[in-house]
């Protein structure tokens, strides 16, 4: 059963002026016209109507005061069996967010006399809240609701995951990087170039290798082939073209390739 004096914010023996007062100023507060018809704005308004209509009728009010106290009553003996904490909704305003921009967060729950919202702390059972996330770190964040009846000892949760655009955008960015850094060296360690001594009208292919420009002649298979570096027989050793490439290079000649 709703509690129509928690929903107003007074006590339960309040006069007629203060039910009158609280409705409105709560029914300017929370009418939908002033919030874009917003679903929460929209439910709280009805609960406020509600309770007003109630309260405000002193034959309807004398009526509710019975049942609410039997109500009471009732829940006492059976220790809250039949009243489990429910969450009716929790969202947020949007799916995706950036750095330190504000999300909106709205729940309601019943039956629940403790409510948190984590990771921020504890709310009360039914209201709208702006937060500011500051995050960039995580790709996903997620944020749950808790709401107890402590009465009761039982519990129930629900959450809310948000993608994290900064954190996607600056992944992109830097895999681009990464990529681009890649293939330039891996173009820089393929790359060759054809040209011809004009002194001995020889061709010679040009390898960017792990040790510098080697300069071997064109052919299919390289072993047995001259090797140069900077116009002499390369350095005897290991040379490393591309990811799996090598060539063995000993008194200017390929031994191996």
């Amino acid at each position: 059963m709703k509690d129509y004096y928690y929903i107003l914010g007074i006590k339960k023996g309040a006069s007629t002026e203060e039910i009158k007062k609280a409705y409105r100023k709560l029914s300017l507060k929370f009418h939908p016209d002033k919030n874009d018809g917003d679903e929460f704005f929209t439910e709280r308004f009805k609960e406020i109507q509600e309770a007003y209509e109630t309260l405000a009728d002193i034959k309807r009010r004398a009526d509710y005061d019975n049942k609410f106290s039997s109500n009471k009553t009732t829940e006492k003996a059976n220790n809250g069996y039949n009243f489990d904490p429910i969450i009716e909704y929790f969202k947020a305003n949007k799916q995706t967010f950036e750095f330190e921009e504000e999300i909106t967060f709205s729940w309601k729950t019943i039956n629940s006399d403790k409510v948190t919202i984590k990771p921020f702390g504890t709310v009360q059972p039914i209201g709208q809240k702006t937060y500011k996330i500051k995050d960039f770190k995580n790709s996903v964040l997620s944020f749950e609701l808790i709401a107890e009846n402590t009465n009761i000892g039982r519990q129930t949760r629900h959450s809310v995951k948000l993608s994290n655009k900064t954190f996607q955008e600056s992944y992109d960015y830097f895999r681009k990087l990464i990529e681009a850094e890649k293939s330039s060296k891996q173009q820089e360690n393929n790359s060759s170039s054809e040209y011809t001594n004009k002194k001995t009208s020889v061709k010679y292919v040009q390898h960017h290798t792990d040790k510098g420009v080697v300069e071997i002649e064109p052919c299919i298979h390289l072993k047995g082939q001259k090797a140069f570096m900077n116009g002499r027989p390369a350095p005897d050793g290991r040379y490393k073209f591309g990811f799996l490439w090598h060539v063995e290079i000993k008194n200017g000649i390929v031994i191996k390739g």
